[in-house]
This record gives C-alpha cells, structure tokens and sequence, in this order.
C-alpha cells in the first residue's frame, strides 16, 4: 500500500464515519475495493494489510506499530488516554513510542515500555500534537511527523529490537528523551545505567493483563552517533543530547531480553551488525510477505483487505522469546535454553485456543508445533492459569492449554513427551473453579480433553475417569439451560463471567449429540438455536458463544450456518452486548468494517481470536470443537482460495460464485461431498475442495451425515477422530 493510498484511506475513513455503517466490506472504500485488473497480474499481499484497521476507542484495541510475526518488538506510537494497546486513533497527541505492548486485549493491556521522543530544545515534557494526514503504517514499518516543528519519526523491528530514525527539519539542539518509567498498567519498578560506550541498558518490571501478576523485561538502547551529552533527568527518565542541521536523522536501537541487560546489550550489537535502517524494514516487509503469501486468496468481488489485515493481526503473538540456542526465562523465573526450536510466549490462552491455535496448524504448523512445546514448557515449570510474579514477557492467561495440547497431537504436530504430561494436564483440570455454570461447562471440556489425550496414550482407566467426569456437567446443563427462563438473558446472571445463559448454553462442543438430544434431537434443537439468533441473544463481541453459528452443522441443518455465517461476515446487524451489559438499545451496524473502528463496539481482538475467526469464517472453515480434528464448512467469501502445505500440494477451496450464499453441492477431490466437515488431514494433504453454490437453500447437502461430537462415544464415532486413526 502506498503512503499516498493511506492518505486517502484516512479521508474514506472520516467520509464513512459520517455515513454510518451502511455497507460491510470494502464497498465504503474505494481504494482497498477489489479490482478485476488486479487479477491479471502478480500482486504483492502486503498491500492488501492495513495495520490501522482496529486501533479507533473500544473497536478492537489493536496498534499500527512496527514489528515481525511472532516477534517480541511491536514499535509505535503511545497516545494519552487508557487504550489498552497505548495507542488510539482517534487521539490528536504523541507521548512518544514504546517497544512493546499486548495486542488486542481487555483490561489495561501490558507493556508499553521504554517510551523515546525527539524534541527540540528541552527534553519532551507532556503531550505534543500528532499529524495525522502524515501517519503511515505498513507490515514491518511506521511512519508520522509530530510537534510543531513536524519531526518525522520511523520505526521498523527485528524479532528482540525496535529500531526508531528520526529526521529533523531544522537545526538547533536535540533531546531524545527516554521514559523507563511508563507502562500500560501499573509499573512497579523501573531502572536504568549509562555505560562508557553511551549505551544504555535497564529493566522494568509491570503489570501483567488485568493486573494479575508481574513481568520483568531488560533492554539496551544505543544511538547510532555519540550523544554531546546524556542527562539524566530523575530515576527513570534520562535524554540524550545532539546538535543537528537541517535533515539530520539520528537513529536509536533498542533491544529487550527476558534475561538480563547483557543478553539486551548482545541482542542490540548483533542485531545492528552489518544493517541499516533500510534493510531492516524490508527485511521485515519480507517476513510479512512470506508469511501471509502461505494464503491466496482471489475472486467473487470481495473484499481482501480485512482478510490480510486479519491473518496479519493473527501472527502478532505469542511472541518469538528465544529462537534455538538462546537462553530465556520460564515464568518461574529461573533462566533456560531454547534447545533446538523456537521458545514462544504470550499467552491469552482462554480466547486464542477457539480460533487462532487451530488456524496456525493449517497455516503455520511449524509454528504450531514449537508453541506446543513452549507450552509443555510451562506445565513442567509449575503453570498458573493466569501469571506469577516473575514472567518474562507481558501475558494473559493459560487456561485451556491441555485443549491446545491435545488438538495438535491428534493433528500429528505434537513434539512433546505426552505420556510424561499427561498427569500435569490432569492436575490442572483437577484444579479448575467449578463455582458457577460457566466454570463447571469449561471445566468439562478440560476434563474431556485429559480423557480423549489418555485414550489415544493407551491408558483406559485414566481415560474412562475422565469421560466420565466431563459428563458431570450434564445434570448441571438440565438444571440451568434446558429451558431457558427470564433471567437467561442477564449477564453475569449466576455468577456467570462475561455472559448470559443462553451465550453459554452452547458451550459443550464436545458432546453435542448428547446436547442435540436433550433439546429434543435436531428438529428442535436447530429450532432454538435459529431463535437464539432471530432474537439477537448471541453475542459475536466475545468468546463464550463464538461457536454457535456453526453449529446448526451439528444438526444436519448447514444451510443455516451459512446463512447465519453469511449475515454476520457481511450484513448490518442488531447487536447488544458489550462484554458486561446489555444495552438499552443495540448497536446497529457491521460486525467487521476495514476502517479504525473495525469491530463493534467492546469487541476486543483477544490477541487474534476475533481476527481468526474472521479469517476461518471468510475461508468457509472453523473448528466448532478445538481437539477434534475436523473443521465444518460453509460458503467462502471468495471465488478461489490456495493454502500452501507441508507437502507440497496446495489445498485449494474453489467457489462458484461467492455472492450466492448457499451450498447446492461440493466435491473434493472430483467425488461428491455429501458432509458439512471436513478433517485436518484431508486438508493439509492437499487437494481441491469445490462448492457450486446458488441463491436459495438446499436443505438437503449434508443433512445426513452431521459432524457430532460426543464424549462417551466409541472411537469410531464420526467426528470423534481423524483420517490418521487419532
């Protein structure tokens, strides 16, 4: 995307903000609208990323700054107010930039560490204002001019260093001023030293997300010419000082480490070697690059943008903490080796586990595999389900994990010793709140993922101990959620979190047989979820009911997935939950929109989970029930969609013609396809998936072979394995 191209996204954006949310998608915005032409031609899908979709107020929370996937530095600029990413788009002031910061979600974030600004004349005291018509942001890189002498700040990043170039209009006296003391939540500690070479190097230790925890990260700074003089300026804040002329830039590195300020100092050295400010950018542009080409997406007049922009907001954590060989810290504290694989942290499990882990084995299953053993990782360091005080890294939490675990195993990307964690992923289910309704169905699903993982390890008693006690929650489901009285619609009714009974009433994707049968088998079971919809009682702001458009598959219903799918991924709507009310009145208006305000509002991205679930819906793909191995399928939004594989052979999805909303029939692999799902395998082996649509529903496709799920199910239960006998 050019920077001429995001001037005029800025006043398409102003224009669309007066006009309301009459259109989803790209037909409010004229340059990122799909162009025939462009099909005729190789396109580079980095212009299809615009990082500013989501930062405007409560509308996702999410940050244009500068980093690469899964890398620890997210460079960018710090706005006032209490965004929990630090920056707000809608704000008209600077603070400066910081290096780090947790995308997307809720409470008060974390990070926002080691601010730097450059300023004339006097170190930087307050607010200055932020030009607005010159920010510029791309995958890998950021770009704005501030202050009433229109200083133009850049930022690009390497995995561990954020590197800022500030060019100075006119000459005079300098000040970079560096504020270790800053912190999107609370700071309980912060430090720092000049060195003989002008260096400097510190730790600050902050908040974790909501204020659970605490997390320790150390950095280095260097410019990259001798300061005239460095000031310190109290306990956490020093500037150093240059004379420069007229287009003088003056770069700054910073690197963190989660281990000490000589690892920061080593990262910084290594990481300027032999580079320049250039050549990291398109380095990182490169990285972005190869990561989204993985998913090829053409056709059917839709747009594109909120596609990329989502997968790209999807690779923003957890973070690349220590790549093979490296030393890091665990979140007890103590100092280890990455071995050979990559060392990932950053966790907010509880949401990333629905969507985002299960969208990274399709299309980053390297990736998914040393995730999966960073998190083994934690449970032999003693895991919390939220964080201790010694992290090393800003995060969320981890409940859910044993889930993750299990769905890679059965996908065949697990490298950990399973039979050695099997009794930790047991203790912790053992150790789950089961206080309220919400907190025994999650517990549940915990306690049928030990079960299912012991089965698959050849231990029966173990796993018949455990399938039997997932299905402890159903006498609990009969009390509160066969019928649905007055108070179901109260959120936070009977102590539930962040919900209402009918948003959790769904939330057994593990046994939906059995749920399809207690509501009276799938006549009436798709019976009462259609009213859950008709009546606006689902909420798509947030995680608990996220599942539930896609299961009328379960029902033998699936052309009322795809329309619901359909609606939500396009149409206006009537939404009335924010995350702990309902409103008066709803919100009127698009789920998605490719502007600052991407999301309704109070919808939090929740560190990719809403922007995977994007990603899945618009590929016609979602995992109703992470740790089973099969996806349900719906209507794509686009005509054709590639996703390079392992093996070579690209999965390939081709859909007649995406404006229809509805399957009339599918083939895969040039066989009929009688079934709304499709496994994991069949998948990443590769192959071609066509769906002939039409304008009107069939009920016939795929009514007679739903995908259901069932915990006390033999094991050749459709849909309670996969095609590798897992």
């Amino acid at each position: 995307m050019s920077e001429r191209t995001m001037s005029k996204k800025v006043a398409i954006w102003k224009s669309t903000l007066v006009a309301g949310a009459a259109f989803c998608g790209l037909a409010a915005c004229d340059t990122a609208r799909e162009r025939p032409a462009a099909e005729e031609k190789p396109v580079d899908v980095l212009q299809f990323v615009d990082p500013f979709i989501g930062t405007a107020g409560d509308h996702g929370q999410l940050h244009p700054g500068a980093g690469i996937p899964f890398g620890m530095i997210q460079v960018g600029p710090e706005t006032p107010g209490r965004s929990h990413s630090g920056y707000n788009y809608d704000e008209a002031t600077l603070l400066g930039f910081s290096h780090n910061r947790s995308s997307g979600v809720g409470c008060r974030g974390a990070g926002g560490n080691v601010v730097v600004r450059a300023d004339y004349d006097a170190p930087a005291d307050g607010a200055v204002p932020l030009h607005k018509d010159t920010e510029f942001a791309a995958p890998g890189y950021y770009r704005t001019e501030y202050g009433a002498d229109r200083i133009e700040a850049e930022m690009t990043a390497t995995r561990a260093s954020g590197w800022q170039r500030y060019r100075f209009p006119r000459s005079g006296t300098a000040y970079l001023t560096v504020d270790t003391g800053h912190a999107h939540h609370r700071l309980y500690d912060a430090r720092y030293a000049v060195r003989d070479d002008a260096s400097v190097t510190g730790a600050v230790t902050g908040a974790t997300v909501c204020d659970e925890g605490k997390y320790t990260v150390y950095f280095s700074l260097s410019a990259d010419r001798p300061p005239a003089a460095v000031h310190k300026l109290d306990e956490r804040r020093f500037a150093l000082e240059f004379d420069v002329a007229g287009g003088d830039r003056v770069m700054v590195t910073t690197a963190l480490s989660s281990v000490d300020e000589e690892a920061a100092s080593r990262q910084r050295l290594d990481d300027t070697a032999n580079r320049t400010f250039e050549t990291v950018r398109a380095q990182a542009e490169d990285s972005w690059r190869t990561v989204l080409s993985k998913l090829s997406v053409s056709g059917g007049g839709q747009d594109r943008t909120f596609f990329y922009t989502s997968l790209f907001r999807v690779y923003h954590s957890p973070y690349r903490l220590a790549t093979p060989g490296e030393r890091y810290r665990e979140s007890d504290g103590s100092v280890q080796s990455a071995g050979d694989d990559n060392h990932y942290f950053g966790w907010s499990v509880w949401d990333t586990f629905r969507t985002k882990h299960p969208l990274l084995t399709i299309t980053e299953p390297a990736v998914a595999r040393d995730i999966g053993r960073s998190l083994a990782r934690l449970y032999e360091h003693g895991k919390q389900s939220w964080a201790t005080d010694t992290e090393p890294y800003p995060t969320v939490r981890t409940e859910h994990s044993g889930i993750v675990l299990l769905d890679l195993w059965r996908k065949g990307l697990a490298d950990f010793d399973a039979q050695a964690l099997l009794p930790l992923l047991a203790e912790e289910a053992d150790g789950m709140p089961r206080n309220s309704p919400d907190q025994i169905l999650e517990a549940a699903y915990d306690d049928w993922a030990v079960g299912i993982f012991a089965r698959l390890l050849g231990d029966q008693s173990m796993a018949s101990d455990y399938l039997a006690k997932a299905a402890e929650y159903r006498p609990l489901w009969n009390a509160k959620f066969r019928h649905m009285g007055d108070d179901a619609d109260i959120m936070h009714g009977h102590g539930l979190y962040e919900g209402t009974l009918w948003q959790y009433r769904w939330f057994v994707p593990f046994d939906t047989d059995w749920l399809v049968r207690q509501m009276g088998g799938p006549g009436e079971f798709t019976a009462q979820l259609a009213y859950f919809f008709d009546q606006g009682l689902y909420n798509m702001g947030n995680q608990p009911d996220i599942q539930a458009p896609f299961m009328f598959n379960k029902a033998g219903a699936p052309w009322r997935t795809q329309r619901q799918v359909r609606h939500l991924l396009t149409d206006e709507g009537e939404h009335w939950y924010g995350t702990h009310d309902k409103k008066a009145t709803p919100y009127v208006g698009c789920v998605f929109r490719p502007q600052p305000e991407a999301f309704i509002p109070e919808m939090d991205d929740d560190a990719g989970t809403m922007s995977a679930w994007y990603v899945l819906a618009a590929m016609g793909l979602y995992p109703v029930a992470t740790g089973v191995p099969v996806y349900s399928l719906h209507t794509p939004l686009f005509e054709n969609i590639q996703l390079a594989t392992n093996g070579g052979r690209p999965f390939e999805i081709r859909t007649s013609d995406p404006a229809m909303t509805y399957i009339a029939a599918a083939r895969l692999n040039g066989e009929p396809l009688d079934r709304a799902w499709i496994t994991h395998d069949e998948i990443v082996h590769g192959g071609v998936l066509e769906i002939m649509t039409s304008a009107q529903p069939n009920p016939e496709w795929g009514k007679e072979q739903p995908c259901r799920t069932v915990l006390d199910a033999p094991p050749e239960q459709p849909c309670a394995g996969s095609s590798n006998g897992r």
